[in-house]
């Protein structure tokens, strides 16, 4: 879980602290725009690529990591054959 998330969370609760988490997130988001326009957009393509491989992570590895345990590694080769495409 992202560390901001986690310790708004502690802070101002379970519902409160997710939504202060992205205001700020937004914030920042908009400073770096402003302040460090020339380098803007790779760091916000790093963020991107770094958000979609946590919410594949976050979706996929859960299921993934069970396959990965199981004795049956033929439902492995089926779920890489999913991932590839």
């Amino acid at each position: 879980m992202n560390p901001l998330i986690r310790v708004a969370g502690r802070v101002y609760g379970p519902i409160f602290g997710p939504v202060f988490s992205f205001i700020a997130k937004v914030i920042f988001g908009l400073l770096v725009a402003i302040y460090l326009r020339r380098y803007a957009f790779f760091i916000f393509v790093a963020a991107i690529v770094i958000s979609i491989y946590a919410c594949w992570y976050n979706i996929w590895s859960v299921d993934l990591r069970e396959y990965l345990h199981a004795e049956n590694y033929d439902q492995v080769a089926k779920v890489l054959r999913l991932l590839a495409f």
